[in-house]
């Protein structure tokens, strides 16, 4: 894999990543991209550049990181990839890696937290990978998480949750501590999900349900707690929505 690192096209084996992170502490964005396009580009230079004034340090100019977007793109054209972006002050790098997107709905299992912070996208990313990896060890994709002290629902370890509760697609308020995600918002925005407290009681109440996220954008979910959300078709409706509004375009 070639990657970009502060100002060139290096090889991974010159860039000190591990398996595909940097070491460090810093802030990242990661997008889809589809036969040399980026989705939602705008959106996530915008989030980016909220973290970093809110963190306190710069990032490099839009135009730049256009340019080196660009560079990355056509070093490997894939079909369909996981593009990162990484900011940290003075370090600035983007890998590139083929993805494939998960190919069956979700069996999620609820889980109480204590608030795991999600007001920025933050590396290193072993908190959040490591709930992912429990979960997993649980015969499950991913947890639902609620938090502890509210008792109420913020999202899974790598993505927003939406859930159908009487005939209304909802979502959690930003201060419960999610990450405001890019599909999120559009979800907000375009197709018709409020956004309110959602309690950990009502997880057995929902009857549809969706995992977004930059890369998944929507996925179904299949089951919480061995229980089968009946309207799966509601799902597949509402994805499809998200899906339609979820735009693809050149960063030339």
């Amino acid at each position: 894999m070639k990657l970009w690192l502060q100002d060139r096209i290096v090889n991974e084996s010159e860039s000190g990543f591990v398996e595909s992170w940097p070491t460090g502490t810093g802030i990242f964005e990661t997008l889809l991209t589809c036969e040399g396009q980026v989705y939602e580009f705008n959106r996530h230079m915008r989030r980016a550049l909220s973290s970093s004034q809110q963190l306190g340090f710069k990032i490099p100019s839009e135009g730049f990181v256009r340019d080196a977007v660009i560079q990355v793109l056509d070093s490997e054209p894939l079909p369909l990839g996981r593009m990162r972006i990484h900011f940290a002050g003075d370090f600035f790098a983007i890998t590139h890696a083929p993805y494939s997107p998960p190919d069956a709905p979700a069996t999620l299992i609820s889980k109480g937290m204590a608030r795991v912070e999600g007001a920025h996208k933050k590396y290193p990313y072993t908190e959040r990978l490591k709930i992912l990896r429990d979960a997993n060890e649980q015969m499950a994709d991913d947890f639902i998480l609620w938090n502890t002290e509210s008792n109420q629902v913020t999202e899974s370890a790598i993505s927003n949750v939406l859930l159908l509760l009487n005939g209304q697609w909802c979502t959690s308020p930003l201060n419960t501590g999610i990450l405001p995600g890019v599909v999120r918002a559009l979800a907000i925005e375009y197709c018709e999900v409020k956004v309110r407290d959602i309690s950990k009681s009502e997880i057995s109440l929902a009857t549809s349900g969706l995992l977004t996220s930059s890369l998944k954008v929507a996925q179904v979910i299949h089951s919480i707690d061995g229980r089968e959300l009946r309207d799966q078709q509601a799902a597949l409706d509402k994805a499809a929505q998200i899906r339609e509004n979820y735009q693809r375009t050149s960063v030339g």
